[in-house]
């Protein structure tokens, strides 16, 4: 019995790890589409870099 308490405890750790996987890769993927609008901030200013 304590065999099978383990292969559920262990799927259902499975399980958690795959939820977390899923939220990282929602979490990047946000995190890309607020990159380009950091990269155009950068290159606004890059000219006022390049007078000086």
């Amino acid at each position: 019995m304590e065999s099978l308490h383990r292969v559920e405890t262990l799927i259902s750790g499975l399980h958690h790890q795959q939820k977390q996987s899923t939220q990282i890769c929602q979490e990047l993927k946000r995190s890309q589409s607020y990159i380009p609008k950091k990269v155009s901030v950068f290159r606004s200013l890059r000219p006022i870099d390049s007078i000086q």
